[in-house]
C-alpha cells in the first residue's frame, strides 16, 4: 500500500544538510495533496484564451488527442506568480509523452514567458508576501522506471524576476507493494548502521524471494548499506511479529555496496526506505 508523498527540504551543502538534518520533519508535508482552488484566481476563462492565442505549443496536444479543448482550459491555472498584479500561468498535464509536464509562464506587459518547467506534478506551494516562494514536485516515475523522485525548489526574486534553486531531491521506490508512511516523528532520529550489508526494503517486511516484485529483483531489497553509515529515521511501524521498522532517509554520498536504481544511481539523491531498527545506535 502506498501513502501520499512524503519531502524532505534541506540547504545546499551537503554538510550543512547533515548538521541540519533534525530540523527537515516540519517541512515533510505528509499525506498533502494540492488544492488548486487555493492559490488561483477564479473566474479567468478570458485570459486563459487569451494566453493560448500567444502560446502556440500546447495546440499539438488537442490536435493529436492527448486532450480537448476543455481539458486543456482546466490543466492552466491562473495565479500572480511574483504578487505584481499581472496574472500568470501553470501549466500541469500531459507532455504528450507518457510523464506529465509543469510550464510556468509569467505575465508582463509584453506577455507571457516561460519562466520554468519540469516533469509530473506539484504537491505543494509556499508563498511569502504574496509571492510564491517554494514548489514541491512528487515524479512517481514513469515508463516502467520504478524510481521515483521528490524535488523542492526554493525561489528568490531579483525585483518581479523569480529565480528558482533546486534544494534537495530524493528518491523512493514507486513499484510492487511499496509503501510510503503517512505520518512522522516530531522529530528525525539520526542513527548510525552497526552491520554490513544492511538491507534498504521498499516495505516494512523481509522479503529476499526472487520474482516477488520481478523476476531478476531479490524480494524488496532497493539498496545495502555499509556498516557505520549514518542515516535518518523519520517514521515507524510495528508488524504483526512485533519487529520495529524504522523510514529511514540516507543522505547524498552514503556508501551503498548495492542500489537497484542501476545507471539513475547519483551521489546527490537522498534515498529513501525501510530498515529493521534492530542493529543500529541512535545518535544524539
Amino acid at each position: 500500500m502506498k501513502y501520499n508523498t512524503i519531502y524532505l527540504v534541506c540547504i545546499l551543502s551537503i554538510f550543512a544538510k547533515i548538521g541540519l538534518a533534525q530540523s527537515f520533519v516540519s517541512t515533510i508535508p505528509f499525506s498533502e495533496e494540492i488544492n488548486w482552488k487555493n492559490v488561483e484566481i477564479k473566474n479567468q476563462e478570458d485570459l486563459k484564451s487569451t494566453f493560448l492565442t500567444q502560446i502556440k505549443d500546447f495546440d499539438r496536444l488537442v490536435k493529436e488527442n492527448y486532450c480537448t479543448k476543455k481539458e486543456l482550459l482546466n490543466y492552466l491555472h491562473v495565479v500572480d506568480f511574483n504578487g505584481d498584479s499581472f496574472f500568470d500561468i501553470i501549466y500541469e498535464g500531459p507532455s504528450g509523452a507518457e510523464p506529465n509536464m509543469i510550464v510556468i509562464y509569467l505575465n508582463s506587459e509584453n506577455g507571457f514567458k516561460e519562466i520554468f518547467n519540469d516533469w509530473q506534478g506539484i504537491s505543494k506551494i509556499e508563498m511569502h508576501e504574496g509571492k510564491f516562494s517554494g514548489l514541491y514536485i512528487d515524479d512517481p516515475g514513469c515508463c516502467g522506471d520504478p524510481g521515483a523522485f521528490m524535488k523542492y525548489y526554493s525561489i528568490s526574486y531579483q525585483g518581479s524576476t523569480p529565480k528558482f534553486i533546486q534544494i534537495i531531491e530524493s528518491r523512493y521506490f514507486n513499484g510492487c507493494n511499496s509503501v510510503l508512511p503517512k505520518k512522522s516523528f516530531d522529530k528525525p532520529i539520526k542513527f548510525r548502521v552497526n552491520n554490513d550489508n544492511y538491507n534498504l526494503r521498499f516495505a516494512p517486511e523481509v522479503n529476499d524471494k526472487y520474482g516477488h516484485c520481478w523476476d531478476e529483483m531479490k524480494g524488496n531489497i532497493i539498496g545495502v548499506i555499509n556498516k557505520s553509515e549514518i542515516g535518518y529515521a523519520l517514521d515507524e511501524i510495528t508488524d504483526s511479529k512485533g519487529k520495529t521498522w524504522w523510514f529511514v532517509a540516507f543522505p547524498p554520498k552514503t556508501n551503498f555496496s548495492f542500489l537497484e536504481y542501476g545507471e539513475y544511481e547519483d551521489e546527490s539523491y537522498w534515498e529513501l526506505g525501510w530498515i529493521s531498527s534492530s542493529f543500529v545506535t541512535k545518535i544524539k
